[in-house]
């Protein structure tokens, strides 16, 4: 595990993985060692295959070049032999780049899950563990349950951290050599233990040292051995996109929610404040601000300013009431399945049904949705997502679409970009931008280009970015009787069945961004003759990367595949982002103009917006992080928590 009084920017450790990687042909030359070697161990026994792990795990010993290569040549062969596939150059090479703490930018379709074999192997060595992150639980289980053979043959143990495990189950699985587990499972784990030690550090004196006499172990109450080594795949879903808000370890709700009332009335209160006037929205952080005029409209209800169930003061429900009014939508950001609230992640699109908002948002979009009114979650433990994950003492990653966010790796985890080159051309054809006016024509626009496409023979593969747009994509299919499979959000065995499928000839799939992640898309061979997998994006997001993955998923590995964008005046994004843009989307549109690349130079400027503001915020979230670290570890702040207890700084320094 790191130190924690590291320096906040790391991009000078970014520079030295970087210029190791970059020595002269160091990376050629284990590939073409761990083939030579590969040859040789192919004719071992099972158990000769194990003592290979055996006889790299010596104790002391450095991971030189000639051990690498070992190491690399035995996953090659464990691959062979379970998988029955040889594992390409690019694959050895990326997986050797993630392993010295870089972030491999490796291409949709080319191997990344065989890829992390190796550097979990290499890291598995050393006995101390690895956790490999996927974005979600799904994804690790498949994960696991794929690689697990060839880790068994290997010798090295894989263990599975899982939501709903209990603490034995959990704790077994991280003594394993190599641990599974979604991102947010591992910081939760983490979380779980600090409350943990600092329960045991809360015993009567004497305590620990009986516990040690009948031996009894402190780390038999912790889940983790340690932060050793982490690999990410997704990393920049997972390192980046996800690290917008903090992993809040919440307790058990009360009974009954005390403010139910005061969330009613600031219901009631948003329907008298006027936009412009009373209030002012920022859509590019997505926050309200009350304007003078607002606050003294507030604070003109004596009744509600004074109320004895307020948690938060009066006028911050009503900027809640607001929110959920004015910023979070139905369909988009949350759905409403029975009595409750169900949030929907933007960047995928998959729904979870355990998660809440915090701070008070959560019962405010109860309140406007005229639901059950609960009471918030209380907060035991809370770890920024980038002061988690800086915590290891290796970091590595995968992504296909780490273009764009290479700053932000670097200076924030150490983590340079490699590009691996692909094994085939590009095939891939990106048609023109369609414009639409609105998304109701954009919609019929998108059901007739499928419907072409269908005629051709090809498969179709339709991206949107909210439950609500999918659905009215779905009416429009309907009413030319195109059948259509809808993906859902909720990322299982039976959604990646369809993703899967929708390579298949006369195929169409509408599913939200979550489609671009984790699984992949088979053609047939009828679709591979007449061009392969048509992908449409119906709206681009914010994030350019998000884009480049979901027209990712046509034409992979060389094979044929085109995809089109679509953009409306109306589109979520432009009215959040660059209303601007709006307005030239509209010119067009009037003037019968046909788009040019200048176009695509305003909605990249666009996304390029977004994309800083969106860096800035995470980094001023991991600034305030570390700076209350800071603080707590402060001589004077514990020295006011000492005195708490009676305790004397001059007592603890005679101890």
């Amino acid at each position: 595990m790191r130190r924690f009084d590291e320096p906040l920017d790391r991009t000078e450790v970014a520079t030295r993985v970087a210029r190791n990687l970059s020595r002269d042909r160091w990376l050629e030359s284990i590939i073409s060692l761990a083939r030579q070697r590969a040859k040789v161990i192919r004719g071992m026994s099972a158990e000769q295959l194990r003592q290979e792990t055996v006889r790299l795990r010596i104790p002391g010993t450095v991971l030189d070049v000639q051990r690498v290569a070992m190491a690399t040549a035995a996953v090659i062969e464990a691959v062979r032999r379970v998988q029955a596939v040889e594992l390409f150059d690019t694959q050895l090479r990326a997986g050797l780049i993630v392993g010295c703490g870089a972030i491999a930018e490796m291409q949709t379709g080319e191997g990344k899950t065989l890829a992390g074999v190796i550097p979990a192997y290499l890291h598995s060595l050393s006995g101390r563990g690895v956790h490999v992150a996927t974005t979600n639980a799904y994804l690790a289980r498949r994960d696991h349950q794929l690689l697990s053979p060839i880790f068994q043959c290997l010798d090295v143990s894989a263990g599975l951290v899982e939501d709903e495990a209990d603490f034995r189950t959990t704790q077994m699985a991280y003594r394993c050599d190599v641990t599974f587990g979604s991102g947010y499972a591992f910081g939760f784990d983490y979380m779980r233990d600090q409350l943990a030690l600092r329960a045991a550090s809360a015993v009567e004196l004497g305590t620990t040292t009986l516990h040690r006499i009948h031996g009894f172990d402190t780390h038999e109450l912790l889940r983790q051995r340690g932060l050793n080594v982490a690999i990410i795949d997704e990393a920049d879903q997972v390192m980046i996109d996800d690290a917008v808000s903090p992993l809040l370890l919440s307790g058990p709700r009360s009974q009954k929610p005390a403010d139910a009332e005061v969330h009613l009335a600031a219901l009631t209160m948003v329907e008298k404040m006027r936009f412009g006037d009373d209030f002012r929205i920022d859509q590019l952080v997505r926050a309200i601000t009350l304007t003078d005029e607002g606050h003294r409209k507030v604070y003109s209800n004596r009744r509600m300013t004074m109320h004895h169930a307020l948690m938060r003061p009066w006028h911050e429900y009503v900027a809640l009431a607001l929110k959920a009014k004015h910023l979070v939508h139905r369909d988009v950001h949350y759905i409403v399945s029975g009595q409750e609230i169900q949030i929907v992640d933007e960047s995928t699109g998959r729904i979870f049904s355990d998660r809440t908002w915090s701070d008070g948002l959560h019962q405010a979009v109860q309140a406007a949705e005229e639901l059950p009114i609960t009471a918030e979650t209380r907060a035991l433990a809370k770890i920024t997502r980038q002061r988690f994950f800086r915590l290891y003492g290796t970091l590595g990653g995968m992504t296909g679409t780490a273009d764009g966010c290479q700053t932000e790796f670097e200076s924030i985890y150490g983590t340079p970009v490699v590009r691996v080159p692909t094994r085939n051309p590009n095939r891939r054809v990106v048609f023109p931008t369609r414009i639409c006016r609105n998304a109701n024509e954009k919609a019929i626009a998108i059901a007739a280009e499928t419907e072409e496409m269908l005629r051709a023979g090809r498969a179709v593969l339709i991206g949107t970015h909210s439950i609500a747009q999918s659905e009215l994509i779905v009416a429009a299919m309907t009413q030319r009787s195109i059948p259509v499979r809808l993906l859902n959000g909720v990322q299982d065995e039976s959604e990646a069945e369809i993703i899967a499928r929708a390579g298949v000839e006369g195929a169409v799939t509408v599913a939200t961004n979550l489609a671009g992640r984790g699984t992949d898309i088979r053609l047939d061979d009828a679709v591979a003759r007449r061009g392969g997998l048509h992908v449409i994006v119906s709206q681009h997001h914010p994030m350019a990367r998000v884009d480049r993955q979901m027209i990712g998923r046509a034409a992979r590995c060389g094979d044929p595949g085109s995809a089109s964008f679509y953009i409306a005046a109306d589109d979520e994004w432009i009215q959040q982002h660059a209303p601007w843009l709006a307005r030239t989307v509209r010119h067009i549109t009037d003037s019968g103009m046909v788009p040019g690349q200048s176009l695509d130079r305003h909605v990249a400027r666009a996304q390029r917006r977004c994309e800083i503001a969106a860096a800035q915020a995470r980094h001023q979230l991991l600034k305030r992080d570390e700076e209350a670290i800071a603080l707590m570890r402060a001589p004077t702040f514990l020295s006011r928590l000492l005195s708490k207890f009676g305790v004397k700084e001059s007592d603890r320094s005679a101890r």
